[in-house]
């Protein structure tokens, strides 16, 4: 008998797991969505029918202000959650969620949508750093820029999620990609904010921050420095480590990693990564 998955919204990351999801019979696909009506495949349903319904995964990827609510609607209906990252926009109400009691043994059940854990030379970094001493570790620098305008082509940038804040728009949220990495190699309570800044610069014509500024300690010493942009015209997504005696430059828009002494680079390529990731994930 098939099983059951639903996803809500049909966005490029429904889409890509609903491609990587559709072709397999062991799986039966429903999609709630405001906007399609007809999909090859895809059972088009609405929320009192999913009420009625049972599924084994529950894909929320609507907007980051419904996700909690839609969470409360659909838990006992499905066995196990994705949500796209981020859980919410609002930080109060997902920290309250997740202190009720009643939800505790829930949480393990909820898995978020951060897919560069499952990149190849992201974990291939993450397992050298596990080998080097806190210490020799000297300084880090995560960057992350892109042009928002480029991102969909469906419609114009300044009506779409990312440029709305009530929805849960803004650099911060949309490229907390790199804050998560950050936690993935260090863990959450290892890492202390000194210092933020946040900036619209209003060229955009939107009405939430395009650039962030991040500056952090780890472990008492190490300094890490976030830089997030989306209204840059020249795209760059790195991850550089300077440690004791070696240098890794980890460029993820090219899939390259570069570790580097004083006598030599060694040079790693990983082809198709995009693709991989998301199908391991």
């Amino acid at each position: 008998m098939k099983k059951n998955i639903l996803f809500i919204g049909y966005g490029s990351i429904s889409r890509k797991h609903i491609s990587n999801l559709n072709n397999n019979k062991k799986f039966k696909i429903f999609l709630i969505s405001n906007h399609q009506k007809k999909l090859s495949g895809i059972n088009i349903i609405d929320r009192k029918e999913a009420k009625k319904l049972n599924f084994l995964y529950c894909f929320i990827c609507n907007s980051s202000n419904l996700r909690l609510e839609t969470l409360k609607i659909l838990r006992e209906r499905c066995k196990f959650f994705f949500l796209e990252k981020p859980i919410s926009n609002n930080y109060k109400k997902a920290r309250l969620f997740f202190k009720d009691k009643k939800n505790l043994s829930f949480k393990k059940n909820i898995y978020v949508g951060y897919v560069f854990q499952h990149h190849k030379l992201i974990n291939y970094l993450k397992n050298i750093l596990k080998k080097i001493k806190n210490e020799d570790i000297l300084n880090i620098q995560i960057i992350s820029k892109t042009y928002l305008p480029d991102w969909r082509k469906n419609i114009p940038y300044q009506l779409s999620v990312s440029a709305n804040k009530k929805k849960g728009g803004g650099v911060l949220l949309e490229l907390s990609h790199e804050i998560n990495l950050l936690i993935y190699f260090f863990g959450l309570n290892k890492i202390k904010i000194l210092f933020s800044k946040f900036y619209n610069s209003k060229k955009l014509n939107i009405d939430v921050e395009e650039y962030a500024n991040i500056i952090c300690r780890i472990n008492t010493k190490t300094i890490c420095n976030i830089l997030l942009d989306f209204n840059c015209l020249k795209a760059e997504r790195r991850l550089i480590i300077n440690a004791k005696n070696k240098n890794y430059d980890l460029d993820l828009n090219k899939n390259i990693l570069k570790i580097k002494d004083i006598k030599k680079t060694i040079i790693i390529k990983s082809k198709n990564e995009k693709k991989k990731m998301f199908k391991n994930q």
